[in-house]
């Protein structure tokens, strides 16, 4: 093979190097972009999910105040689970079973027990962080029984 062909080869081994270096960055661009969306529309997602959940939790107290039970259809009969349930809701972001127990001004070994309850009734959610684990309370999909 004589050295110009050599050159040749090496040119056009250069420009698909330079080519693929290309396509690699303009996927590298458009997952970054498609990434910055994602968090951006997951970000004003659970902003406005935890509006919409103080905004419950105030009503809520409003109406605890009259007397009246602010959520008849939550599918919660014990009435200590209950109000737990609705003082979980009262935090959006999550709280541990420590900060609830002294909420509620109960040992945190009863207020587990509630929180782990209404787990497995699928009305709270839990999330290790660190090493505490947050509980939320959350509001059954349509359809399922508790």
């Amino acid at each position: 093979m004589s050295s110009t062909s050599l050159v040749h080869e090496v040119r056009k081994i250069r420009e698909l190097i330079i080519k693929l270096e290309g396509i690699i960055s303009n996927f590298e661009n458009y997952h970054r972009d498609n990434n910055y969306r994602f968090n951006v529309l997951l970000e004003e997602s659970n902003s406005v999910l935890r509006e919409a959940k103080t905004e419950l939790s105030n009503s809520i107290e409003s109406v605890e105040r009259t007397g009246v039970d602010p959520i008849p259809d939550i599918g919660i009969s014990d009435a200590k689970l209950k109000s737990a349930w609705i003082a979980l809701f009262r935090h959006p972001a999550g709280i541990t079973s420590e900060e609830l127990s002294r909420e509620l001004n109960r040992h945190r070994s009863t207020v587990s027990t509630y929180l782990n309850t209404l787990v497995l009734m699928e009305l709270a959610e839990k999330e290790r962080i660190g090493h505490e684990i947050y509980y939320k309370a959350i509001l059954k999909k349509e359809g399922k029984e508790a």
